[in-house]
């Protein structure tokens, strides 16, 4: 069906064209893939958004909110503003609000690596993908990522970042003495088991609305989930019942 974007290489034709990737059964090249780095990305998103009229304020920390009949009066730590919708886009962060306490979420820990290119490798690597991620950034490598649903702490264990690097190395093995250079590590929030995003008012609530859960692949959800939410917000009908917060 996607044969123009698509093509299965066996594992000698895989050998030919990247023979620094270890694909014993052969692999999917997609040609229009590729990656994007985060921070670049969401700064470019602000902009855009301030170049169209968005009010944007970075580093503000939200305290509470206030529903009213006509609009939601919201607190934060560099004062109070009035919305019509509040649209609370929230991470790990949401366990710091009573209000969302019966919401179906859970937080699952991620760590990444950074290791350095090793001497003679490829300077066309493709960023590879299986088990884990292997993606070429400049001289460096970004590696992810770990699935930790039982965490006490948000800080990086180097006993994962090795793991890490050798699972690596299982794809890519001229990475397996690759010098870590950093480890990051952060918090994903998914609904267990449906695994698809939360998006919608809150019960019983017409003016505060949640979107998370978007999980591992929110970089794919979150843009599709966006480009219909002004219609979601204006007609909160069409939401598809699978996303919507349990009642």
């Amino acid at each position: 069906k996607y044969a123009a974007e698509i093509e299965w290489m066996d594992s000698e034709a895989s050998l030919n064209r990247y023979p620094d990737v270890n694909a014993p059964f052969g692999g999917l090249w997609i040609r229009s893939s590729g990656a994007l780095s985060l921070p670049t990305l969401t700064r470019a998103l602000l902009a855009k958004a301030a170049a169209s009229g968005a009010d944007v304020r970075s580093g503000v920390r939200l305290l509470s909110w206030d529903e009213r009949e006509a609009t939601c009066k919201v607190e934060s730590d560099n004062g109070s503003f009035e919305a019509i919708t509040l649209l609370l886009c929230l991470g790990a962060g949401y366990s710091a609000f009573p209000q969302l306490s019966d919401l179906p979420l859970h937080q699952v820990k991620g760590q990444t690596i950074r290791l350095a290119r090793p001497h003679g490798l490829s300077s066309t690597l493709p960023a590879v993908s299986a088990s884990i991620y292997v993606v070429p950034d400049g001289e460096e490598f970004v590696v992810g990522s770990t699935f930790e649903h039982e965490f006490d702490n948000l800080e990086p264990d180097p006993v994962l970042s090795v793991e890490l690097r050798d699972r690596a190395a299982e794809l890519v093995p001229s990475l397996s003495d690759a010098a870590i250079l950093d480890a990051r590590a952060g918090v994903r929030v998914t609904v267990p088991r449906v695994r698809l995003p939360l998006l919608g008012p809150l019960p019983a609530s017409k003016r505060v609305w949640v979107f998370t859960a978007l999980g591992a692949k929110g970089l794919m959800t979150a843009p599709l989930l966006a480009r219909d939410l002004s219609g979601f917000l204006a007609d909160p009908e069409t939401l598809p019942l699978e996303l919507r917060p349990p009642s």
